[in-house]
């Protein structure tokens, strides 16, 4: 007989989809419009970074449209699904796209080694349960993330060379997603 083990996230209350901001890839906007078939605009939005401690490869310049980057007012970014709590939490604070939700999503409270976050918003029995299914995990279990987080940083990193509106970043992302 075959048993199923269940998700550690099945003895929370949904902490991380309600107080974090739920930080995402171009990537992950585009399975999450194609499995729902919805547009991206409808979940998916540019919030301001300065709310975030993120990873710097991530963040989004953008510039007024009339001021352009020759006088140097720069405005920062982060893509994220319209949160607090997710969009995509339901009333039993259960993930409602957890089979193609963001990577992030999917690995949290691991980090990209396969390891315990450092101060995870796990309530004790999740965090326990996560630790005990993740021993034995190798690094490589990660490996679908940290290349298409790879490949996100690049398109941001084109992205900012451009020095473009806000406007025009969004759809900037999802084109180039969709090319890879």
């Amino acid at each position: 007989i075959c048993m199923a083990i269940p998700s550690p996230c099945q003895f929370c209350s949904a902490i991380c989809c309600k107080d974090y901001f739920i930080t995402v890839t171009s990537f992950d906007v585009l399975r999450v419009a194609e499995k729902l078939n919805k547009k991206p605009e409808e979940f998916a939005v540019l919030e301001p970074a300065r709310i975030f401690n993120q990873d710097n490869e991530t963040v989004l310049e953008c510039y007024r449209a009339d001021t352009g980057a020759d006088n140097g007012t720069r405005y920062e970014y982060i893509l994220t699904f319209k949160s607090h709590p997710c969009i995509f939490l339901d009333k039993n604070n259960r993930c409602t796209i957890f089979d193609v939700a963001p990577r992030g999503c999917r690995s949290y409270p691991l980090n990209l080694e396969g390891k315990m976050l450092p101060h995870p918003r796990c309530p004790m029995v999740p965090r326990l349960a996560f630790r005990i299914s993740s021993l034995g995990r190798s690094a490589t279990s990660n490996s679908e993330y940290v290349c298409e987080l790879a490949a996100y940083k690049k398109l941001v990193k084109e992205w900012n060379s451009r020095h473009g509106t806000k406007e025009d970043c969004f759809d900037f992302l999802l084109n180039q997603a969709k090319k890879h």
